[in-house]
């Protein structure tokens, strides 16, 4: 299935970005390439069907009336006129549009579903009793794109629920397409999943690929998984979380299947050293239901270990949609980039055919040929090979919930376990923005949303990629728009755990927004690893915050694990009454102090390490100062003092992690690094093997945290 670009696509021209566009098109240069892309696939022996072909289908009554009522749905009256006489009431009725609409042709009944239409209709004074004061228009500006508004599975067709509300209707009218010609409909997504058919890839009927990312959803996949609309024995779930970029919106845009052991896949997201790799996730079918099987395997390792040889291809290439190809089957692709199509050729690995064609007029549209086509029906079915399996599936459970603190000894300092949530929806948050003086407001404004969750999402793939690289296990999880959760790539300061009493701390957080940030799946695992949960939540109120009484966590206290000391910094996120609480439940002893300016964490000007300290003395009241810098002391803690200067580069939010070999390592962001003294480094260095920078000043900025904020430590 196709779409010939007509009116709709003209209107999207008029303002290229509120239509979800590149820059403004031609129409007759984008239909032109539309008529290529089927002449292309009818010499692949292609059936091909347009979205007018299909609505023009049929010529009973019964085909008339119901495209009939879809065009009423389609049409809207309005009027802002309070007081219609019953004649003119009648003029604004169903019946009077239905007259109206009878007279229409086919054609002029597609071009109303096409191009919504919206009159607003006032009293006339003169001629007739109503006049048309204006015309607006909704109209489906990319319905070119027709692979998005369905995944056709092994199992069927599932409708999507499109990210952009401006796209919804899209799907609607592809529904009426496939009810029209008799293709059953497994379902559709219901909100807040998300899902969009770039990101779906069939592989046979063992394996097939979906995307998660900026426009599919957990949710969705989790629906489709539960209710089987996948239909194959495994399914690879690709998840982009460290990327998050418009041009690679969708999982066809980097990845794509030509031939039946051949991949393409863009090469600057292969392999963990990459700043946007992808991770998979595998479920497979067991005892009738999916079950993960693999968990955060590097793409490229995960496609190696199903059979596949994977074609790499450039930047340029993918900027020019060169991956987005069309496989017709037996490897005869449908390309659009001639660079690429050439790539492909030459690889050894390749034994199809090519057919390249100019479709630069579409690609104006944030999209290509994988894009603009959909498949219903193929002839072929295909069984990859199985990768190898680590232990049985039923093992699943023991695989994925390996308790993080089994190797360690009952009380220790650091950890070389962690949990981080990746900034998939990462945006400031006005409501911590009121009491959280690190935050920048200057660092917001001068990006739009959707830069800054990219930049968001490049600063964490850099710790994610530094915590993993030097040798500290991380479990990764990451936030959907629909939570509602802009600060969630500060895990720290709704839990803490500790190894000694196998216990899980839950903490009272004073934003509602914050509070949310306890999820569903993360406290599953969570509960999984520790035998003892300490709730302290019903300390918040989730309507007033100024109710809640709050301490956040190991942002608002830094402990002395080994000594058990916690030092707080008493503020709104850290209420004594809590911590004398908190203390008493967990055999703490609390050093409390204030502050000369106020700061929101105590971990924005401490932190405490095995053997050392960096604490912001100077931030510390006077009457204060000299008693926690001497409970440090006795905690045996060499002292490295920092400026309030350097605080403000968030030194004091450094953490101290231990690698598998046992190695003590500084994580830090590459500012706080860099405002570090030779003298403070030789100190530091005495006391940890290695200190590890990375570059994290969007997030530092935007939400007034940094390195130590992202990290919430599994003991």
């Amino acid at each position: 299935m196709v779409h010939y670009p007509g009116a709709e696509m003209v209107f999207g021209s008029y303002h290229p970005m509120g239509a979800l566009y590149h820059e403004a098109v031609s129409i007759t240069k984008a239909r032109q390439a539309i008529k290529s892309l089927t002449d292309s696939l009818a010499k692949c022996k292609v059936d091909v069907l347009s979205v007018g072909d299909i609505l023009r289908i049929g010529t009973g009554l019964d085909d008339r009336q119901k495209l009939e009522e879809f065009a009423m749905s389609s049409i809207t009256y309005d009027t802002t006129a309070t007081a219609l006489t019953a004649a003119e009431a009648n003029l604004m009725s169903t019946e009077y549009k239905r007259k109206a609409v009878e007279q229409l042709d086919t054609f002029d009944l597609i071009d109303a579903i096409i191009t919504r239409p919206s009159l607003t209709l006032e009293k006339s004074t003169r001629n007739t009793p109503l006049t048309s004061t204006a015309y607006n228009f909704s109209p489906l500006t990319n319905l070119v794109f027709t692979r998005d508004q369905q995944v056709v599975t092994a199992k069927g067709v599932v409708l999507s629920q499109l990210y952009s509300k401006q796209r919804a209707p899209e799907v609607h009218l592809i529904q009426f397409c496939l009810e029209k010609l008799g293709i059953p409909i497994l379902g559709q997504i219901p909100p807040p999943g998300k899902l969009e058919g770039g990101d779906f890839l069939p592989a046979g009927k063992d394996l097939c690929f979906i995307g998660l990312g900026i426009r599919t959803n957990s949710r969705a996949i989790a629906h489709m998984l539960h209710n089987q609309w996948f239909g194959t024995e495994r399914v690879a779930v690709v998840k982009d979380l460290l990327d998050r970029k418009q041009l690679r919106m969708h999982l066809d845009c980097v990845f794509n299947i030509a031939g039946d052991d051949v991949c393409v896949l863009m090469d600057s997201i292969i392999g963990d050293k990459s700043s946007a790799y992808r991770l998979v996730d595998e479920y497979t079918l067991v005892e009738g239901e999916y079950r993960k099987t693999q968990e955060n395997v590097e793409f490229g390792a995960y496609l190696n270990s199903v059979g596949y040889h994977i074609i790499p291809v450039t930047d340029r290439m993918h900027n020019n949609y060169g991956v987005n190809f069309i496989n017709c089957g037996n490897s005869r692709l449908i390309t659009t980039d001639a660079e690429t199509a050439d790539h492909i050729s030459k690889s050894p690995c390749f034994n199809g055919s090519i057919d390249n064609i100019d479709f630069q007029e579409i690609t104006k549209l944030y999209g290509a040929l994988h894009c603009s086509t959909q498949v219903f029906r193929e002839g072929r079915n295909r069984t990859m090979p199985k990768p190898p399996r680590a232990s049985d599936p039923l093992m699943l459970a023991t695989q994925l919930s390996s308790s993080p603190a089994a190797t360690l000894p009952p009380v220790r300092q650091t950890t070389n376990w962690c949990l981080v949530v990746a900034p998939t929806y990462f945006a400031q948050n006005p409501e911590t923005f009121q009491d959280n003086a690190f935050m920048q407001t200057k660092a917001a404004q001068t990006m739009t949303s959707l830069e800054i969750v990219e930049q968001a999402c490049t600063a964490f793939a850099a710790l994610y990629s530094a915590l993993k690289s030097n040798g500290v296990n991380v479990k990764l999880f990451h936030h959907e728009a629909y939570h509602d959760t802009p600060d969630a790539v500060f895990p720290n300061n709704w839990f803490s755990t500790h190894s000694d009493s196998s216990s899980l701390v839950l903490y009272p957080m004073k934003y509602p927004s914050r509070q949310r940030e306890r999820r569903g799946s993360m406290m599953h695992f969570l509960k999984g690893q520790y035998s003892n949960v300490v709730d302290m939540t019903s300390h918040e109120d989730d309507e007033d915050a100024a109710v809640t009484k709050a301490l956040e966590g190991t942002g608002a206290m830094v402990l002395d694990r080994v000594n058990k000391v916690a030092f707080c910094a008493l503020s709104q996120r850290a209420d004594s009454s809590v911590l004398e609480e908190w203390c008493n439940r967990l055999g703490y002893k609390p050093v409390t102090f204030e502050t000369k300016e106020a700061i929101y964490h105590t971990n924005v000007m401490m932190s405490i390490g095995t053997s050392m300290a960096v604490v912001c003395a100077d931030s510390i009241v006077d009457g204060d100062r000299a008693r926690v810098l001497g409970e440090l002391k006795k905690c045996g803690k060499m002292i490295i003092k920092a400026s309030e200067e350097q605080m403000a580069a968030f030194l004091c939010n450094c953490i101290e992690l231990r690698n598998n070999d046992d190695q003590k390592l500084l994580f830090m962001s590459e500012e706080a690094n860099n405002s570090l003294t030779e003298n403070q480094m030789y100190h530091i260095l005495q006391h940890v093997d290695k200190i590890v920078p990375v570059e994290f000043s969007i997030i530092e900025k935007v939400a007034g945290g940094g390195v130590r904020c992202a990290i919430g430590e599994l003991f």
